[in-house]
């Protein structure tokens, strides 16, 4: 086999988890982020937003609102 034929290799799928989470963990301890490429949107209703803008914030969406859309109490 010469360089320029294309390898593919088959991933052990808990090799692959424990590499991302390495790389996860790694720039945590380097930056304090998690990289773009393993967060997600969140999707709340009618409300979009980026998984990191929560952990940012402190907020993180649980399973009871994930759902739900709010109710406002007008006082009617």
């Amino acid at each position: 086999m010469d360089g320029s034929e294309v390898m593919h290799r088959l991933w052990n799928r808990d090799l692959a988890a424990v590499l991302n989470f390495r790389h996860i963990l790694n720039n945590l301890r380097y930056d304090g982020t998690i990289p773009v490429r393993f967060t997600r949107v969140i999707r709340i209703g009618r409300i979009r937003r980026q998984a990191e803008e929560n952990l940012q914030e402190g907020r993180r969406p649980t399973q009871a609102t994930a759902g739900k859309p709010l109710e406002l109490n007008n006082g009617i």
